[in-house]
């Protein structure tokens, strides 16, 4: 249940990971059992709304458009990547 933590990447590992990269920290999920079987019968959490996970999948869609519309205000276009055979 997402009240239970299991620190298995290490207490606060990732968010330090990530402070120090210089990267901001979209979400931390929580691990929940119900997610992998709704997912194995077609309801996925992130779109069933009485799921306990959607707020946290809904929170991390909108932090990755965040993100991606301050990168895109801050740097310069990608360039586009040829590849040869």
């Amino acid at each position: 249940l997402p009240e239970n933590k299991y620190y298995i990447f290490g207490r606060e590992g990732v968010k330090k990971l990530a402070e120090e990269m210089h990267t901001p920290l979209l979400a931390q999920l929580p691990l929940v059992q119900s997610v992998c079987e709704s997912g194995d019968e077609g309801e996925p959490a992130a779109v069933a709304e009485n799921h306990i996970m959607a707020v946290h999948f809904l929170d991390l869609a909108r932090r990755v458009v965040e993100e991606t519309e301050k990168r895109n205000r801050e740097l310069p276009a990608t360039s586009i990547v040829e590849m040869k055979k």
